[in-house]
């Protein structure tokens, strides 16, 4: 029953405002008693999504020799003679050629280590063979958990000068090292490398 109908034409517009105004709070507040579950129930749902994205890329517990040589073809190019290597002194990996450069990877965990001691230890490493090492940091980045470092090698072996370079790419559990190089007068081809592969390891873990 509208109990408005007896009044004057501008008192029964004002009520019929007044009564409308009401009506709607009711319905809004209505669709948001059924809207709320509803709501609840889609950030439930994303809850692990975005989860997971905050807690950033992490790097894989084994990488196979298919996986590695794929993910060199897509990053460098021109591979070739990829093999196995389960004694190198970081850990397991392979070797490859790729662009007319040599090149190792390794991956283990971290085993309370950083990235910078994991460089450190791969540089006290090519010190063992090669003559006069000395090396110059060129990369560091740090995004989301996930810490990227590219190193410059110098150094002699069999009365040639060498030049390499390392990258070492670590989250919080893991790391995976690269290591490639070859005689100085090709520096350029080292260079090419190590700035395809940082490349690639950013887009892929950024």
């Amino acid at each position: 029953m509208l109990l408005h109908r007896g009044l004057p034409c501008f008192e029964r517009k004002l009520a019929a405002i007044l009564s409308g105004t009401k009506n709607s709070a009711m319905m809004a507040k209505n669709r948001g008693t059924r809207v709320k579950p509803i709501i609840w129930i889609i950030v439930l749902a994303l809850a692990p999504a975005v989860a997971a994205y905050a807690a950033g890329k992490k790097l894989p517990e084994r990488t196979s020799l298919e996986a590695f040589v794929a993910f060199i073809d897509q990053a460098i190019g021109e591979s070739e003679f990829a093999a196995a290597k389960p004694n190198l002194p970081l850990g397991p990996g392979y070797s490859i050629n790729t662009r007319g450069r040599e090149l190792e990877f390794s991956e283990n965990a971290l085993a309370g280590k950083t990235a910078p001691d994991v460089m450190a230890q791969l540089l006290k490493n090519y010190g063992a063979w090669c003559e006069g090492l000395k090396s110059e940091p060129l990369t560091q980045q740090e995004f989301g958990g996930i810490s990227v470092m590219r190193v410059a090698i110098t150094c002699n072996a069999l009365n040639h000068d060498n030049y390499a370079e390392a990258v070492v790419i670590a989250d919080d559990a893991r790391f995976q090292a690269y290591d490639y190089g070859g005689f100085a007068e090709n520096k350029d081809k080292t260079v090419a490398v190590g700035e395809r592969l940082t490349a690639a390891l950013t887009a892929a873990y950024r």
